[in-house]
């Protein structure tokens, strides 16, 4: 018999390498513990449907990425691309709520992905997430910021800035992707074939796309804010302040996924492109679950963040 490689997209992870992953894993730990997060663990696949009704039909993750397969009795299943929708079945169907507490909850995970492979970005993929459920509110949401920041500093990155921006409540999103195909209609961009048809379904895709995204030319989402989004801005810049935190505003980062709202966010570092992103879904948990539990979080993608510390010289772990 002749050995087969590995499959396209995954990796084989040794020494010192995995001491770096363990490593990391120990450090955010430790962190997160001391905030009062507990871990948890959920299944490796999950019934296609919980991803679907999350996530968006229309999200590249849905539409073209997700490892999909039927069991011997013809149930849809997925391995899971992401940990949020998992860790919200997880509350709901375990009852893990208390009215009038948060729940602080962090997962160590591997994640799978149908996508081209490149630097950084495997189809198994390893996670960090960290979850902040039942907390509405500015303060909260200072509170997700500054223990994003704890873990990067105690991993011993310096040199970082929080990339935000708000997408305000349904209707605020709404008034934005009107506003955005509106531009679109009169300025008639050279956008490529996907994102005609994003234009169509989901137009914020179009911001994501590297090809079509000269942002520059695009409205910017400051535009469509109230006065109510405008004065939560305005007090979690006055927070971020006093805890000395490093953000700049990107008024064109919308992410990925559709269950965003409120704040989003993300961190990248040079030479790796969105080494952690989350924010704010509020109606998750009441779509899915028919429960009313405002919620915000974020995952760290692995893979880059080890990346960056190895070309940095960050870490001196001997094998």
């Amino acid at each position: 018999m002749i050995l087969p490689n590995k499959p396209r997209g995954t990796q084989d992870i040794f020494p010192p390498r995995s001491l770096i992953y363990h490593k990391i894993q120990q450090i955010a730990a430790e962190i997160l513990n001391k905030n009062g997060y507990q871990p948890i663990i959920f299944p490796t696949f999950e019934y296609k449907e919980l991803f679907t009704s999350s996530l968006g039909s229309t999200t590249d993750v849905v539409h073209k990425e997700m490892y999909e397969f039927r069991d011997r009795k013809e149930r849809e299943l997925a391995l899971r691309p992401e940990g949020t929708a998992s860790v919200v079945r997880l509350v709901c169907q375990n009852k893990l709520l208390k009215k009038g507490y948060p729940l602080k909850l962090y997962y160590w995970a591997n994640m799978f992905r149908y996508e081209r492979p490149q630097k950084g970005r495997y189809r198994e993929f390893w996670q960090l997430g960290v979850e902040l459920v039942n907390a509405n509110g500015v303060d909260f949401d200072c509170q997700i910021l500054k223990l994003l920041s704890d873990i990067l500093t105690g991993l011993k990155i310096k040199n970082f800035t929080l990339q935000l921006n708000y997408l305000g409540d349904s209707e605020t999103k709404e008034k934005y992707k009107k506003k955005l195909k509106n531009f679109i209609e009169q300025n008639n961009p050279d956008l490529c074939e996907l994102c005609q048809v994003r234009y169509q379904t989901n137009p914020l895709r179009i911001l994501d796309c590297l090809i079509c995204k000269n942002k520059s030319s695009y409205p910017s989402y400051k535009e469509v804010w109230n006065e109510e989004d405008n004065n939560y801005i305005k007090e979690l810049n006055n927070n971020l302040d006093k805890f000395n935190l490093p953000y700049q505003y990107d008024h064109f980062l919308v992410r990925g996924l559709d269950y965003y709202t409120g704040l989003i966010f993300e961190v990248s570092l040079e030479g790796e492109k969105a080494l952690l992103g989350g924010g704010r879904y509020d109606k998750l948990y009441q779509k899915l679950g028919n429960i009313d539990a405002p919620a915000i979080g974020f995952a760290v993608g692995i893979e880059r963040l080890v990346n960056y510390l190895e070309e940095k010289n960050l870490w001196k772990i001997d094998n």
